[in-house]
């Protein structure tokens, strides 16, 4: 640019025509350019340092590139701080989902709360050294009165422990105090039935002077007594069957057979079977307990027959009367 040309109210600089661009011929427009000198004194005190802009030194044009370069990396930066960032926000939208859609915390809490508690009452409770010194001691003296048979009336039972089995009773009416007593006697007695499903008893006979007269009775647990009454003589073997479905001999179980009228056998035999439920393939009532010939017979028997292994169903028998 040339000189300001001064005028009466001012100046101005030398004037230039300005081209636009032609789209047409593709021509380029001009413009404008500025230089200017600068000087930048970098130190204080009397030294200084001058820099001289021109066509050989662009300063302007070094802090320019400078600032384009920093520009650039902080953009760079930027877009990996907004990378890590949208991976957080993503991994804390997940932890704040499965908080709020887990329905155990709140269980959790309850149990951790209830420990909390637990902890707390310990720690009053050995807080003392005393108290725990006192407690043993008398826990120590209590185990020895058990051992020496002197129970103290302040020890106290857990008497539900205690229930009563078969042909055991348990009396827990007493406070602290538990009474065991045989619950059955020496028998538990047997319901003879017939065929038809009928009692057999001394007012309802059973009449034997059929082929095969047959005599059916549930066993029952422990000892048990089977009596018979029967009329008119045996046209046939007597088959008396002993129904184990619901209670099982065991080994030494006894069953007594007694004859309360005078039986007439002749030349026929009586024949006890079991197992009722085929248990061991012989088919239903497919053991034979025993089989009493009529030269053992008295007009009112008593047998007594016993198992001597549960498992295979052995027996004897003895005749005692």
């Amino acid at each position: 640019m040339d000189n300001i040309t001064p005028t009466v109210d001012g100046g101005f600089i030398q004037r230039y025509p300005k081209f636009k661009p032609n789209k047409v011929t593709g021509q380029n427009g001009n413009s404008y350019g500025f230089k200017i000198n600068l000087r930048f004194d970098a130190s204080p005190g009397t030294t200084g340092i001058d820099t001289i802009i021109n066509d050989y030194n662009t300063f302007s044009m070094g802090l320019f590139s400078e600032a384009t370069a920093q520009l650039q990396e902080s953009a760079r930066i930027f877009e990996r701080q907004q990378i890590e960032i949208s991976s957080i926000d993503q991994r804390l939208q997940s932890l704040e989902n499965i908080q709020s859609s887990s329905p155990a915390l709140a269980s959790i809490q309850a149990q951790i709360t209830n420990m909390q508690n637990q902890i707390d009452n310990a720690s009053l409770a050995f807080a003392n050294d005393a108290t725990i010194l006192d407690l043993i001691a008398r826990n120590a003296d209590e185990i020895q009165a058990l051992a020496n048979g002197t129970v103290t009336t302040t020890l106290q039972y857990n008497t539900d422990v205690v229930r009563q089995g078969p042909g055991i009773i348990v009396d827990k009416s007493v406070p602290n105090l538990i009474t065991l007593s045989l619950g059955t006697q020496q028998y538990n007695f047997m319901v003879p039935i017939d065929e038809n499903g009928d009692d057999i008893t001394i007012t309802n006979p059973l009449n034997i002077n059929v082929a095969v007269p047959t005599v059916f009775a549930d066993l029952q647990p422990f000892t048990n007594m089977l009596r018979i009454n029967t009329v008119n003589t045996a046209g046939g073997d007597l088959i008396i069957n002993i129904n184990d479905d619901d209670v099982q001999f065991k080994t030494g179980q006894t069953i007594r057979l007694v004859f309360e009228t005078p039986i007439d056998m002749g030349s026929r035999n009586i024949k006890i079977y079991t197992d009722s439920l085929n248990r061991l393939n012989n088919g239903n009532y497919g053991v034979q307990i025993a089989s009493i010939g009529n030269s053992e017979l008295s007009q009112k028997p008593i047998i007594e027959l016993i198992c001597t292994e549960q498992g295979i169903l052995s027996f004897v028998y003895d005749v005692i009367k």
